[in-house]
């Protein structure tokens, strides 16, 4: 990624600028993809505009407002930005933290705060390394799936790193790879008490799970999202998906990640 903060390309000032996508939730400022002047861009409203590469090779070029900082662009280009330049370039993306185990990765997906970095946290302290905090790019294969992780920070709410322990401070790593994904957990919270209760899901209930945790920069062209369809089809017809049920207490993580643990062990 290049900052760059001589000129500021606002796309208000271009009227052939279209709306693509657009992002909305309570986590963030919104997130709204455009197209126009020959590139696809993504801007976080009033904080930074990113034009998107027209080849993988390609840098990403970042234009942030003026009191916005360099950390916060880079965090952004991470978390947001990166998971969006490669699905659009062909590599689906999955929203997922994962950890590699030593018979492959293991994906964690959820809603927003299912636990999914609290999960992986808790799952490297028992000696697993944590390869994915938010975005996993994966590639279906004729007999397996493999996992591309990109570099990523660590982060947890400040409620889960006063229970686990931890300061808490954002950590930047690189993943390495690529590795075999060897199963998917869903994470469930249920709201209630009891010991975590992990099971296997069939591929039909898994799929649609799945595909609503998918980074797609566009669902415009049809044959993008016949191949984001066709790809996580395959996808979970080739990896075991399992469903993590716990009360969703931030005491109680230890409990859970020892339960992901031993039921995709003996899974193998």
């Amino acid at each position: 990624m290049r900052v760059v903060r001589d000129r500021d390309p606002s796309r208000r000032e271009d009227a052939g600028w279209s709306v693509v996508t657009e992002w909305r939730d309570h986590s963030g400022p919104p997130l709204v993809a455009y197209r126009g002047g020959g590139f696809d861009w993504l801007e976080v409203e009033g904080l930074a505009l990113f034009r998107l590469p027209n080849a993988p090779q390609e840098e990403v070029a970042a234009y942030p407002a003026a009191d916005v900082g360099d950390d916060w662009v880079e965090d952004t280009f991470l978390r947001s930005v990166l998971p969006l330049a490669i699905q659009r370039h062909g590599r689906q993306v999955m929203h997922a933290s994962a950890v590699r185990t030593s018979g492959g990765v293991v994906a964690l997906c959820g809603l927003s705060g299912a636990g999914k970095s609290t999960t992986a946290f808790a799952l490297g302290r028992r000696g697993h390394a944590i390869v994915a905090d938010d975005a996993l790019p994966f590639e279906v294969k004729r007999d397996r799936a493999d996992v591309f992780p990109i570099p990523f920070r660590v982060r947890l709410r400040p409620d889960v790193s006063v229970a686990v322990g931890t300061s808490g401070d954002t950590v930047t790593r690189s993943a390495g790879g690529p590795y075999p994904l060897a199963a998917i957990v869903l994470l469930a919270r249920t709201g209630g008490g009891g010991a975590p209760a992990v099971q296997r899901v069939e591929p039909q209930r898994a799929f649609p799970a799945l595909l609503s945790s998918a980074y797609c920069f566009s669902l415009e062209e049809r044959s993008s999202k016949g191949r984001l369809a066709n790809d996580y089809l395959d996808l979970v017809e080739r990896v075991p998906v399992f469903e993590a049920q716990f009360g969703g207490k931030p005491t109680a993580i230890d409990a859970l990640a020892a339960a992901v643990e031993s039921a995709v062990l003996e899974s193998r």
